[in-house]
């Protein structure tokens, strides 16, 4: 089984740039990059909304995890599994002010992701500074 990295970090901190270099680098691995949203007009500041996106967002994403690494070859994500755990705990109360118990609503498939690891995880960070420069400055997001 190949070698699965994740690179991950705050916006404007050159993810996509590394990338760039690394798909020159190693042209024969597999690349995954960024949150594939699902555009199904959910209202995810709506708890049983919030769900049912989670639900079939965490399959497709396990089943898509699954996939790349059955490649047998090294497989590189932007966000990976852990990143999804994150959102799924965390979005509610960070993004939409909302105190849900997202575990115990959603726990069976948080469980599918649960055993889903990068076997690197790159954290890329950069000063305040240079994050709102190069936000600032990048025409193509």
């Amino acid at each position: 089984m190949g070698m699965v990295v994740e690179i991950n970090g705050y916006k404007a901190v050159g993810k996509s740039s590394l990338i760039a270099g690394l798909r020159r680098r190693f042209p024969d691995a597999v690349f995954r990059e960024g949150f594939r949203k699902i555009r199904n007009g959910l209202d995810l500041s709506e708890e049983d909304q919030f769900y049912e996106n989670e639900k079939v967002y965490i399959k497709r994403e396990v089943e898509e995890f699954n996939r790349l690494i059955s490649s047998g070859k090294l497989v590189i994500l932007l966000r990976g599994p852990e990143e999804c755990l994150f959102f799924a705990r965390n979005a509610p109360r960070l993004k939409y002010g909302k105190d849900w118990n997202v575990d115990e609503n959603i726990g069976d498939y948080l469980s599918l992701v649960e055993p889903l690891h990068a076997d690197h995880i790159l954290w890329l960070d950069a000063s305040d500074s240079i994050l709102k420069a190069r936000k600032e400055g990048d025409r193509t997001k």
